[in-house]
């Protein structure tokens, strides 16, 4: 690469914008355009999406925000080979690498699109770096979610124990072989925490090539200040938020019975319906019927997100699965929002319990939930501010100490 030319940069992502889903995506797209407009990297992402008028694994091409897309068409459900190893879609990436030639390739999310390409990397002269950012590489059910649907608890991942949770263990195996020979290949395994580095070292990876890039997040606006004083002036009670949707792993059963058994005279719920981001919606399901109050409210986007948090005082994050990270609650924690969370992994690591937050035990129960709720509901929110705001990564900063990982490779 001559001195005057642009670093090559290939990012493959299982999802990317206009299509994005989940906050791994948020956070690859973030990334990507800051290394292309902040940090000088050619950038070419490689992704899939979903084309009903189209056949499975046709290739489109376009730009958004001024950052070319290759975009596989796949819009049948992988099964569970195809999930690690899909020959046709190595074919594509193969193409795109050849003709590409990047100086490194940054790999996100990979599930459906299996890593038997990663080993052309090496052929064209690319270094690789990959992102784990949740427990796919180790676990066939991605979230260390058995299967009675409760968290395993795992801290090391033994195939002694997963072998009672996968209807094959033969199957179990040879995953679990063909994702340590690709990860094998990387340069370097990124986590957005040092909990999420912490349990891959412990179940296995190399040491020397884990690194933790934390995530950052959409710092507040300029605007927020004056924002979320207008809502507080207007405030009658504690306001409790919740973006989590229902189903037990992210805690939404345990809200409902902590509040309709909790002792408070007056509170607000509110619960984000983020199925309207998908052309769904959440407010009709059986799930959610409760004697406990609830107000639903819009599906917010990273755009809208500070008037979402100026209207609540207090974000429920009762998760029943160690994550490994935590978006919601860091955009929380920037905008003066107070959070009650299980401790549940690297949520917790910007949270200084009694100070910026509640922390309650991670034991499947809803009573800590309940009691954090009655201690908060008559609290004075108008003066409140996160003392630990530093702690907390932006974009920006992510990215930067991105930059010269990936340069260092180059």
């Amino acid at each position: 690469m001559s001195p005057d030319s642009p670093k090559k940069l290939l990012i493959v992502n299982l999802h990317f914008a206009p299509f994005s889903f989940g906050g791994g995506t948020i956070v690859a797209e973030a990334c990507a355009q800051r290394l292309r407009v902040a940090h000088g990297w050619q950038v070419l992402v490689l992704t899939v999406i979903r084309d009903y008028n189209l056949p499975d694994y046709t290739v489109r091409r376009y730009a958004i925000d001024g950052i070319d897309v290759v975009a596989v068409v796949i819009n049948s459900e992988p099964d569970y080979q195809l999930d690690y190893d899909n020959p046709r879609f190595d074919q594509i990436a193969r193409s795109v690498v050849q003709q590409y030639q990047p100086d490194v390739c940054h790999a996100h999310a990979l599930q459906g699109l299996g890593v038997g390409w990663l080993g052309s990397l090496q052929t064209a002269g690319s270094s690789l770096a990959v992102t784990l950012h949740d427990c796919w590489w180790l676990c066939d059910r991605q979230f260390m979610i058995n299967s009675d649907g409760n968290y395993c608890n795992q801290t090391r991942v033994s195939h002694e124990q997963c072998r009672y949770c996968t209807a094959n263990y033969s199957h179990l195996l040879a995953r679990d072989a063909t994702l340590k020979k690709a990860l094998s290949q990387a340069d370097i395994l990124l986590y957005p925490s040092e909990f999420h580095r912490t349990l891959h070292v412990d179940s296995g990876l190399d040491s020397q090539k884990s690194l933790v890039n934390k995530n950052g997040i959409n710092m507040p606006t300029t605007d927020y200040a004056p924002l979320r004083q207008q809502a507080l002036a207007g405030r009658r009670n504690t306001v409790f938020g919740f973006t989590g949707g229902p189903g037990k792993i992210k805690g939404a059963p345990h809200i409902l019975q902590a509040f309709e058994e909790a002792d408070l005279a007056a509170y607000t719920l509110q619960i984000v319906d983020s199925a309207q981001n998908l052309g769904t919606s959440w407010q009709s399901s059986e799930e959610w019927q409760s004697s406990a109050k609830i107000d639903f409210v819009p599906a917010y986007t990273q755009d809208t997100m500070d008037t979402f948090f100026a209207g609540i005082d207090v974000l429920l994050f009762p998760s029943q699965w160690k994550e490994s990270f935590g978006l919601t609650v860091r955009e929380a924690l920037a905008r003066d929002v107070w959070v009650i969370a299980t401790d549940c992994g690297a949520p917790v690591e910007d949270i200084v319990d009694g100070e910026n937050g509640t922390i309650i035990p991670f034991d499947f129960s809803h009573h800590g939930l309940k009691v954090a709720v009655e201690q908060l509901a008559d609290r004075e929110w108008r003066d409140y501010q996160n003392p630990h705001k530093e702690s907390l990564h932006s974009f920006d900063q992510q990215a930067a100490e991105l930059d010269n990982l990936l340069t260092a490779l180059v």
